[in-house]
């Protein structure tokens, strides 16, 4: 029979229960992450009764909390997502505070440099003016470093906040960690859920996400596994694997994360996006870095613009202008786990356009190179490798060339554009031996606001740039990534036409000779070279003796700005291009760099730390222009010279004076008075110049023309050069619409001049190309509309229409009847053809030749003059190196004489000594307040107001962001609360129910013990 008693008494211990469980959750109503949790109950087993299954009570089966796993894992996300843009906005409206308070930041001081430049512009002669301009140029410097030391405060307080975060996400991972093994133990002595337990993990696992996104996986036994979101394990079980904050292996100043043990180079600074810990590496690195490079770029900028155009200058005592400014240079920054026996070291230095070098050779295998501008050898000792990349400067030996022990070299990446080299006229080696790789015109001016890391990623090929034929050279494939040669510059060069030798440049060894070489195929046939195979194949022109190929390190480049990739395993020379563009160019030292190499580049970053003034002495403010120009009050054409600027201001020949003097029309010679030296001679005016189309496919380039014949009549006539294939041109005249070649073009063949004065004489003139065109590459020659004019470091401008001449004129006091003609010039490029020549007769029918110029000096005596007679012209030629022929007529007579001399248009360039009151530098000065000078085409305000118009822009995005993670989180909490959340309401209900229950019970109990003692007074009775 069904114990009403025991009945009674389960109900009893489960309403109990239930209220209990009610007291708890209203007792935890403000816990964070409590779960309200409820009272499972269920039927006992009922016993049968002859008249069916009578029921025995109520058991609690257990007590479960209301959850969602699915709600947490997005309170989760959302609560890293909340941190990390609270954290991210905190820290950008910092930043903001500082670049744009009027008290610390930069644009007033800015105002007031500019201000007092352009009072000392009005006012050059004042010592007073010169002062006020270097105190406001201090005080710019000074705000500038204040600004960068707040810069890097905060960056100090960032990297504290790193290594306290970590600290504590270590304390969380270990919290949770214990957490799991109580669960654990739990489960295994009962299967019913650690409630409050869970519900303790949940709040560590929901703090540790405010801290940095992680992920968490489920085991069986309860407990939680903790991974970062890139799957690094925090918590495994009951294990945890703790982050260390540690120094960068670029820098040491810098502190990223990554796991205890783990080698370095396993930063995990990448992976962690998200939390307070993602914010503080996302403003580091795309808020604080930017900033901070964009302040080191302002800097720069105001440091090399002013220095160059300042030393263009001359100051109060005559002297040229010093540096202005002092500036912090770009720095490369190796990875510590690079290569330590004999590793790659770069440098880097902004883009020097104007950086002159010699190149020596002391054996004919060995050179040095000297940087002229300030005497450095930049390199020495080393073997020549072909091409040879050092400084920033690429050259290349020519094919089949030759240099000798004691031949010098001048070369100038820029001075006249695509290519250019000088070589000294006593080398014995084969003449114009090399080519330079020429810089592109940019400064501070394509310096971006960025950091650069650059990977040793590979191995690299190309074919060098004087190749005679247009094979190609595949891509290496790394056959042993082991091999420690691996990267090793290595040359592949031609004997003839069917073989090659491949020589190992950096360790100087062959590594094989005479091998067959066959279009395809792979190098070598079998096995490998220093770990790699490559394949060359024919092109359209066959290779021939000397073609040269070349493998070594290939080098990836990101831009860390924008994460884009600017190359992919390009060779040096490749790299020292991509690096061109960005404003820099780069210098490796040993090396070779091993595979996995990486190095940090920081363009500006030191820029504004070590900004300060470097003139401290106000009469050394450089207000004059060093030079002045004068036209000769007597010249007969309209030309007019420009006051001319300095463009090099290191030359020591900048203030010698030089004279310009115009041999005709259309040529001019050019003298420095003070050294008596010609600097040049026979210069066309307007200058013909040759380009190739930029949009030209091949690797052909084309010289600058020769001139045949200085009056031919289509010599300045624009002419294009069209290739029809890689072996046939044809030649147009675009002026006229010509066509000066035959029908179907002309064979081309690589380096061999072409001569339009052959073709037709009215051109003049001569050009050669070389190198491997396609189908579709042009070429021009034609007169530049420039008529820049730059000797000794300077240059001007003549306009105009100058006048050139060489005339004759008989003595005033000839007693014959002798006549003479206009001189005909023969020789453009004569040393002495503007010298004046005295044509003096001793009998009539002998002549002595005086130069004039020489003090007179008898260059020709006893020259037989035959009298024409009626039969024609006694012509009168001078010794070589005057250039003109003369005829006279009719009976000179002894003592006749007659002058030849240069009648042109001359032009001076001149010291400017004594100028003081001259103030073209100090405008110069003035103009680069609103010149564009930086990227973008931004003046220095603009640098400035762009940094705190991007600083602003990433703030609105960081708050708009935060607005919508909040909403986001908000929702989940809600969610939460609507699944997990205690309800007062609710509770006090389930508190009344499970009370009556309860009453209800003992009621039941009440009435069976009054059964019970009933039954026993009716036993007794």
């Amino acid at each position: 029979m069904v114990d009403i008693l025991n009945t009674a008494i389960r109900g009893l211990m489960a309403f109990r229960a239930g209220m209990a469980t009610t007291g708890h959750n209203v007792a935890n109503v403000n816990t964070p992450y409590f779960s309200r949790q409820r009272v499972e109950l269920g039927a006992t087993t009922p016993e049968k009764q002859s008249y069916g299954y009578m029921g025995t009570g109520v058991n609690v089966e257990s007590v479960t909390r209301a959850y969602d796993d699915f709600v947490m894992k997005q309170l989760r996300g959302h609560t890293s997502g909340v941190s990390q843009y609270e954290e991210l906005n905190d820290l950008t409206n910092q930043l903001s505070a500082l670049l744009g308070d009027t008290d610390v930041g930069l644009t007033p001081d800015l105002e007031a440099f500019f201000g007092s430049l352009q009072d000392l512009a009005d006012s050059p002669t004042s010592i007073t003016a010169r002062q006020v301009f270097l105190d406001e140029g201090e005080t710019l410097t000074n705000r500038i470093q204040d600004i960068d030391d707040a810069l890097n405060s905060l960056r100090d307080s960032i990297d504290t906040s790193i290594t306290n975060t970590v600290a504590t996400i270590n304390d969380y991972s270990q919290g949770i960690a214990e957490v799991n093994r109580a669960v654990a133990q739990a489960a295994d002595s009962d299967t019913n859920p650690p409630n409050d337990l869970l519900d303790r993990r949940d709040k560590l696992l929901v703090d540790l996400s405010k801290l940095a996104g992680i992920q968490v996986v489920a085991e069986e036994n309860g407990a939680l596994n903790v991974f970062l979101s890139n799957g690094q394990p925090l918590v495994v079980g009951i294990n945890t694997q703790k982050l260390v904050a540690v120094q960068s292996g670029f820098d040491p100043g810098e502190v990223t994360v990554r796991l205890e043990g783990q080698a370095e180079g396993s930063d995990l600074e990448r992976y962690i996006t998200s939390g307070e810990l993602g914010a503080y590496f996302e403003f580091r690195r795309t808020i604080l870095n930017p900033a901070q490079d964009g302040l080191g770029l302002l800097a720069m900028g105001l440091a090399e613009t002013f220095n160059e155009q300042h030393q263009q200058g001359m100051d109060l005592d005559g002297n040229l202008g010093e540096a202005l400014f002092n500036v912090g240079a770009p720095r490369v920054l190796s990875h510590t786990t690079n290569n330590d026996d004999n590793p790659a070291i770069f440098s880097a230095a902004l883009n020097n356009t104007k950086e002159r070098y010699e190149l020596s050779f002391s054996a004919a295998s060995n050179y040095t190179l000297t940087r002229l501008s300030d005497g450095v050898i930049v390199a020495s000792n080393f073997t020549l490798t072909n091409p040879l990349t050092v400084d920033g400067v690429t050259v290349e030996l020519s094919s089949g060339a030759t240099v000798t022990d004691g031949d010098r070299f001048l070369l100038q990446p820029t001075a006249h554009g695509a290519t250019a080299t000088s070589y000294n006229g006593n080398n014995a080696g084969s003449d114009v031996v090399f080519q330079a790789k020429a810089l592109p015109v940019a400064d501070s001016s394509n310096l971006a606001r960025s950091d650069y890391e650059i990977l040793t990623s590979g191995v690299a090929s190309r074919a060098t740039l004087t190749n005679a034929g247009n094979a190609t050279i595949s891509t290496p494939t790394i056959a042993d990534l082991d091999d420690e040669n691996l990267t090793n510059t290595v040359r592949i060069r031609f004997t003839n036409a069917t073989t090659y030798d491949v020589i190992d440049d950096t360790r100087g060894v062959t590594l094989a000779s005479g091998q067959a070489y066959t279009s395809g195929a792979t190098i070598p046939a079998t096995g490998d070279y220093n770990g790699w195979n490559a394949a060359i194949t024919d092109g359209t022109s066959p290779i021939q003796a000397g073609d040269t190929f070349i493998i070594s390190a290939g080098y990836t480049v990101k831009r860390l700005s924008d994460s884009q990739e600017l190359l992919s395993s390009g060779d040096l020379t490749a790299l020292n291009d991509v690096m061109r563009d960005e404003g820099l160019h780069l210098a490796l030292r040993g090396g070779p760099a091993q595979y996995g190499d990486r190095f940090l580049v920081q363009p500006t970053r030191l820029g504004s730390a070590n900004f300060e003034m470097a003139l401290a002495d106000p009469r050394k403010v450089a207000v004059a222009a060093p030079i002045t120009t004068t036209a000769t009050a007597t010249n007969l054409g309209s030309g007019v010279i420009s006051a001319g600027n300095v463009i090099d201001s290191s030359r020591m020949e900048l203030q010698n004076r030089v004279e310009i003097r115009f041999t005709s029309d259309h040529t001019f010679n050019v003298f420095d008075l003070d050294t008596d030296a010609i600097l040049d001679k026979g210069v066309v005016f307007p200058p013909l110049v040759a380009q190739a189309d930029a949009d030209n496919s091949g690797t052909a380039g084309i010289t600058a023309p020769a001139i045949v014949d200085y009056e031919a009549e289509r010599l300045r006539n624009t002419i294009e050069i069209r290739f029809l294939s890689a072996t046939q041109y044809e030649i147009v005249d675009v002026t006229t619409g010509d066509t000066l070649t035959p029908a179907g073009g002309s064979p081309y063949t690589s380096g061999n001049a072409i001569d339009l004065n052959a073709l037709d004489s009215r051109y003049g003139s001569t050009f050669q190309i070389s190198g491997a065109p396609v189908a579709g590459d042009r070429f021009e020659i034609k007169s530049t509309t420039s008529n820049a004019i730059s000797y000794n470091g300077w240059e001007v401008n003549i306009t105009g229409e100058p006048h050139g001449d060489i005339i004759a004129s008989p003595g005033s006091e000839n007693t014959g009847t002798g006549t003479i003609e206009k001189p005909l010039i023969t020789d453009y490029q004569a040393d002495n053809l503007t010298h004046t020549v005295k044509i003096r007769f001793t009998s009539a029918t002998a002549y002595d030749l005086l130069d004039m110029t020489d003090n007179g000096v008898t260059i020709s005596a006893g020259n037989i003059y035959t009298p024409p007679g009626g039969a024609g012209l006694g012509t009168v030629t001078p010794p070589a190196g005057y250039g003109w022929t003369v005829d006279i007529n009719n009976d000179p007579q002894a003592g006749d004489e007659f002058i030849v001399q240069n009648d042109g248009d001359t032009f001076q360039i001149k010291s400017n000594q004594g100028g003081i009151g001259d103030n073209r530098n100090a405008l110069e000065l003035v103009k680069l307040e609103t010149t564009p000078q930086l990227l973008d085409g931004n003046d220095f305000r603009g640098v400035y107001a762009q940094m705190i118009a991007e600083v602003g822009a990433q703030g609105r995005r960081v708050e708009n962001t935060l607005q919508s993670q909040e909403a986001l989180l908000q929702q989940s909490e809600l969610s939460r609360e609507s699944i997990s959340g205690v309800s007062l309401d609710e509770e006090a209900a389930n508190l009344v129910r499970f009370q009556q229950a309860y009453q209800a019970a003992a009621q039941v109990i009440q009435t069976s013990n009054s059964m019970f003692t009933s039954l026993l007074e009716a036993v007794k009775g």
